[in-house]
């Protein structure tokens, strides 16, 4: 879910049969508030091991602490949320750029073609 935010900003801009963009909005407004916490968790992680660069715009992890950080993320991206069971056929698109393909994977029934 962390990686897929980019394929599912693009895909809520893709017209969808009403059923899946249903089921994309229920999942979209799900996954925000989730998403949302990760980050101020994962803030939280890197203020508590690491300190601000120079520029403010990122944290460095101290060498002390990088097992530490390591760990606390590990355990953070190992959390499992709950999420609606949704998927979405991949007929639904003739193009799809393969980036989007890998981070929407677990979102993605494949539709295989009659022969």
């Amino acid at each position: 879910m962390v990686n897929a935010t980019g394929a599912l900003n693009w895909l809520s801009t893709e017209k969808l049969p009403t059923n899946y963009a249903f089921m994309l909005k229920r999942l979209l407004r799900a996954i925000t508030p989730e998403s949302q916490t990760y980050e101020s968790t994962r803030i939280e992680t890197l203020e508590k091991y690491g300190e601000k660069t120079e520029d403010g715009q990122g944290y460095s992890i101290l060498p002390e602490n990088a097992k530490k950080f390591q760990e606390a993320m590990a355990a953070l991206l190992a959390v499992e949320v709950d999420l609606p069971d949704t998927t979405i056929p991949s007929s639904l698109w003739e193009e799809i750029e393969p980036a989007y393909l890998i981070q929407l994977d677990w979102l993605i029934e494949e539709v295989v073609p009659d022969d």
